[in-house]
């Protein structure tokens, strides 16, 4: 497979993660998730508000953006995973892939609205959820929220959207 930049988003609980480490055992291609280096800078800095929250969201993204610059470098591909933002990331992961001449290769994971809001308290419940992730707004919002399609990223390349109500029923994606 030719070096790519393969970024996984969708709204929480969709199964980002799953999908990234699968892909990773099975492809053999590094991984990046913007949470991993969140919860990272929380544990050694500890967490506060929302505010920063985003701060450290903001520093996660820029040494994603490095180490997949470096990883692209060395001429392998790399697969990036996060809630992504169209009309802030769709730029960014543009001018990465010129930058290191890749193709973009974007996977869109979804599930039914009820099935990520199920996901996501469970999370909560079972304290899997990092603390320093701060929400502030209610339950019923984010039930809203994950109600709706989440929009896929502006970028050029193969776009694979990937339903993930049903793990059992999942097949992973070819990347190439």
């Amino acid at each position: 497979m030719r070096p790519t930049l393969i970024i996984i988003t969708g709204h929480p609980g969709s199964g980002k993660t799953s999908i990234a480490k699968q892909l990773s055992d099975h492809y053999r291609i590094p991984y990046i998730s913007k949470d991993a280096l969140k919860e990272r800078v929380f544990d050694g800095l500890g967490s506060k508000d929302k505010e920063w929250s985003l701060q450290v969201s903001g520093v996660a993204h820029r040494i994603m953006d490095d180490m997949a610059g470096q990883i692209l470098k060395s001429g392998s591909s790399v697969i990036v995973e996060s809630n992504f933002k169209a009309d802030v990331d769709s730029d960014r992961f543009a001018n990465l892939a010129e930058t290191y001449h890749v193709p973009c290769m974007q996977i869109l994971c979804s599930a039914d609205g009820d099935i990520l809001f199920q996901r996501w308290n469970e999370r909560i419940q079972t304290g899997e959820r990092h603390e320093g992730h701060v929400e502030e707004i209610s339950l019923e919002q984010i039930h809203q929220d994950l109600s709706l399609p989440y929009p896929k990223l502006d970028l050029p390349g193969k776009l694979i959207e990937l339903d993930t109500s049903d793990f059992s029923k999942l097949t992973l994606p070819e990347l190439t």
